[in-house]
């Protein structure tokens, strides 16, 4: 009796590839079968198998997908899942003490950010959003700067932990389900949950106001002004540079001091949490400002819907991230607000004694790093040796949307 499976050459079964048909929902690239090859018949057979490779013998950038893979004449969709299902976990190491790490295993620099260098042959996988960097600069806040930052609706963050690292395999793994267009992620197994502006709210408790934010150019005020002046003392990247504003927000602001002084630290607050959270770039010490029109009078900074423009920024980076992965690029910066898909979609699962407690918000000052890892470890899967997914733990909740209050 013929296989009901595509026969595999030779050097590609040595290779460890094997096919199965799990639900696949947005493939990061598709590559088609040979014309005219013979397609599989046999009841319960579907036709977009998946890919997936074995961790030892087949890698990213390697030249292991030969043709005589694809004999069906259907198309199969390859999820990056299955292409890095055998890279090793990689973390955002974040060195504040001395780590028993190899530097030869992990990369991080001083701001908190890193990346992985993975195995021979993988992606090395980066990402500048750093949780230490605002977990340890918030700690040093005095009781009127933290009043500061409740006024500007982004009290959140106050209750950041300093995290020393952020898995970013399992932030690959759910960027790679992100639909943009529909504004949905499909965990497979686990379901399908909406991403939008009430869940990125119930997460980190900004500011949804009514304005939507945009590049356009208004008239700087003059706490703006001042700001860029002592911005450009810091850095010659000016406003664009976070190192300037953890500056002005390390400075000396007290009671005594004056009304600008006190907006320059609020604008210099979001700038801060923008670079570093909530739209982190690809580049060392640089924040894209396509955000100043909303600082221009920062006394109606919650009139601006910051909760809108989160998601504009991460479903670009989805897009962004796909590409990379078509592409086979060796490194692919993950950018935008990855750190919102693992929180929301961790707090809808069921854990058991690791969920948190659902009435809190924001979510985000319930976690903290051994608390995320415990998270991961749950719901990481061993597809077979080598190969991890991340699909287990079922969806226990139906996402209320819930009126949070902007702290």
């Amino acid at each position: 009796m013929p296989s009901p499976h595509p026969q595999l050459s030779p050097s590609t079964a040595a290779l460890g590839i094997h096919l199965s048909s799990p639900p696949c929902s947005s493939p990061a690239f598709v590559l088609k079968e040979q014309a005219g090859a013979p397609t599989p018949s046999s009841p319960g057979v579907q036709a977009t198998p998946r890919l997936i490779l074995g961790r030892r013998r087949a890698a990213y950038g390697r030249r292991v997908l030969r043709k005589e893979v694809f004999c069906c004449e259907a198309v199969r969709e390859v999820k990056m899942t299955d292409l890095f299902s055998g890279i090793q976990a990689a973390m955002v190491i974040n060195r504040v003490e001395n780590s028993d790490q190899s530097p030869e295993d992990w990369v991080s620099d001083e701001d908190g950010s890193g990346g992985s260098t993975g195995l021979p042959g993988t992606p090395c996988f980066t990402s500048r959003l750093s949780l230490l960097k605002v977990g340890s600069v918030v700690a040093k806040f005095s009781d009127f700067k933290r009043q500061l930052v409740m006024e500007t609706g982004f009290g959140g963050f106050l209750e950041v932990k300093a995290w020393q690292k952020i898995n970013l395999k399992y932030s690959a793994f759910l960027m790679d389900r992100v639909d943009v267009e529909s504004s949905t992620i499909n965990i497979e197994e686990q379901g399908v949950l909406e991403l939008s502006e009430q869940k990125l709210n119930y997460v980190f408790g900004i500011p949804s106001g009514e304005f939507d934010i945009n590049g356009e150019g208004v008239e700087p005020s003059e706490a703006c002004i001042k700001y860029t002046r002592m911005a450009a003392s810091f850095s010659d990247k000016g406003t664009h540079s976070l190192k300037a504003a953890e500056n002005v927000l390390l400075g000396a602001i007290t009671e005594s001091s004056s009304q600008i002084q006190q907006d320059c630290f609020k604008i210099a607050f979001v700038i801060f949490i923008i670079g570093h959270v909530l739209a982190p770039t690809s580049k060392h010490d640089y924040i894209s400002i396509d955000f100043w029109a909303a600082l221009s009078d920062i006394s109606k900074i919650k009139s601006w819907n910051w909760g809108r423009y989160v998601p504009k920024h991460l479903f670009q980076a989805v897009r962004n991230f796909k590409t990379d992965v078509s592409k086979r690029n060796p490194t692919i910066h993950i950018v935008g607000c990855h750190l919102f898909l693992q929180v929301f979609v961790l707090h809808c699962l069921d854990l058991g004694i690791l969920n948190k407690p659902r009435e809190i918000t924001p979510r985000i000052g319930l976690y903290d790093y051994d608390s995320m890892r415990k998270m991961v470890e749950k719901i990481a899967v061993n597809i077979s040796p080598g190969e991890i997914s991340y699909h287990g733990g079922a969806v226990i909740i139906v996402f209320l949307i819930i009126e949070v209050c902007v702290l």
